[in-house]
C-alpha cells in the first residue's frame, strides 16, 4: 500500500458550504475543544470534591469525551484552522483526553475513506464484520489487523516527536489525577473512555456502514433523526455526506444536505431511520464479506 493513501481525501468540492479560508480558526470546533476539556475536568473535580455522584461523573465525562472524535476528525480533514500547524495542535488537544495517537488516527481514518467497507483494506471493517453486541469478542483481532494496515501504509505512523509528546501528556495527566484521587480518575476518565469505544463504534461506524457494499458513496448511509438527536450525534448522522464531501465541517452538514441530497441519491447513497437502524445492531447476520 503506497503512501498516497496518507494524503487527505479531497472528495468532491462544494465551496458554498465548505470551511471558510478567511477565518483563521473554525469557531464552533474551537468551542468544542474547550467544552471537551472543561467537561472532563468538571467531572473529575466534581467527584473529587464530593459534589457529583459516580453516575453523574461518568455521564459528564462521557458527554465531554464524545466531542473528542469530532475534534480530531476535523483536524485530520484540515478544517479546524487555516494553518496546518494550528489545525494539528487543536486536533491533538482533542485526542489527549481519550489517550489515542493523532498520527495513527490520521493514517487509520484516511485509509477508511480510501477503502470504505473493503475487507483487509479498510481498518474499520472489523467493526461491521459481525453483530454489534459481539464487538468486544473481535476487538483484539480487529485492532491487530487495523494496526497492520496502518503500518503497511505508513511504517513511521505514530513515531513523530509531537505524537510522543501527546501520548506522554495523556498518560502523565492520568497518572497525576489517579495519584490525587484514584476513584475520581476511574469514574471521570477510565470508565467513560471504555464506554466511548462502544458509543463511537455504534453511531460513527456501525450504523453508517454495516451491510453496505464497498465504495466511497455506496459504502455509507444517512441516518434520519430529529434535530435534537442530530446535534447530540454532532450531525454525524450525515455520515454519507461527509464521505462524499469531506471538506465540509461537521456543523455545516445539516445546512449542506438539502443542496446536495439529490446528487447523493443519484450516486446510490441511501437513508435509514434510527428506528430501522437499531435492529442492525442486534441481528446475528454478518455483514457480507467481499474480497
Amino acid at each position: 500500500m503506497a503512501t498516497p493513501s496518507l494524503k487527505p481525501v479531497a472528495g468532491d468540492r462544494h465551496p458554498s458550504v465548505e470551511f471558510s479560508t478567511r477565518a483563521a480558526v473554525d469557531l464552533p470546533s474551537l468551542v468544542m475543544v474547550v467544552l471537551e476539556w472543561v467537561s472532563v475536568a468538571w467531572a473529575y473535580a466534581g467527584h473529587a470534591s464530593g459534589t457529583l455522584s459516580a453516575a453523574a461523573t461518568v455521564a459528564i465525562g462521557l458527554l465531554g469525551m464524545n466531542l473528542a472524535f469530532t475534534v480530531w476528525h476535523e483536524g485530520i480533514h484540515q478544517t479546524l484552522a487555516r494553518g496546518r500547524r494550528l489545525n494539528d495542535v487543536l486536533g491533538r488537544l482533542g485526542a489527549i483526553p481519550v489517550f489515542i495517537s493523532y498520527d495513527r488516527l490520521r493514517v487509520h481514518h484516511l485509509l477508511h475513506h480510501r477503502f470504505t467497507n473493503e475487507p483487509h483494506k479498510d481498518p474499520d471493517y472489523w467493526q461491521i464484520r459481525g453483530p454489534f453486541w459481539a464487538l468486544a469478542l473481535r476487538y483484539f483481532a480487529g485492532e491487530r489487523e487495523s494496526r497492520a494496515l496502518c503500518r503497511a501504509a505508513s511504517p513511521s505512523e505514530g513515531s513523530s516527536r509531537a505524537d510522543h509528546v501527546q501520548i506522554l501528556a495523556s498518560l502523565g495527566v492520568l497518572a497525576v489525577l489517579s495519584w490525587v484521587s484514584p476513584w475520581s480518575a476511574l469514574w471521570a476518565i477510565v470508565v467513560p473512555r471504555l464506554a466511548l469505544c462502544y458509543v463511537h463504534a455504534f453511531y460513527l461506524n456501525y450504523l453508517p456502514h454495516v451491510g453496505l457494499p464497498a465504495g466511497r458513496h455506496q459504502g455509507a448511509r444517512m441516518i434520519t433523526v430529529g434535530r435534537a438527536t442530530s446535534w447530540l450525534m454532532l450531525q454525524h448522522n450525515y455520515h454519507a455526506l461527509h464521505h462524499a464531501f469531506p471538506a465540509i465541517p461537521w456543523h455545516r452538514y445539516a445546512r449542506a444536505y438539502p443542496r446536495v441530497a439529490d446528487e447523493l441519491r443519484a450516486r446510490g447513497i441511501t437513508e435509514l431511520t434510527l428506528r430501522a437502524a437499531f435492529p442492525l445492531a442486534l441481528t446475528l447476520r454478518k455483514a457480507p464479506e467481499r474480497s
